[in-house]
């Protein structure tokens, strides 16, 4: 996971921890596939991908 993220909705940013910022990645990563438990489960808890130090996600 990149050590600093920020999300912005409608040019505001939005505060979240990091396990709220590992599930909004994850979904915006499988936008539109239905995603299980345990998918959403591992990912955020065993994360093991690699990504840039800075990440935003606007939406």
């Amino acid at each position: 996971m990149p050590r600093q993220h920020k999300v912005l909705k409608q040019g505001r940013e939005i505060d979240l921890t990091n396990i709220e910022f590992r599930i909004l990645h994850m979904l915006a990563l499988h936008r539109g596939i239905t995603l299980s438990k345990e998918k959403i489960y591992n990912y955020v808890w065993t994360c093991s991908l690699i990504f840039l130090d800075f990440t935003q996600i606007l939406f």
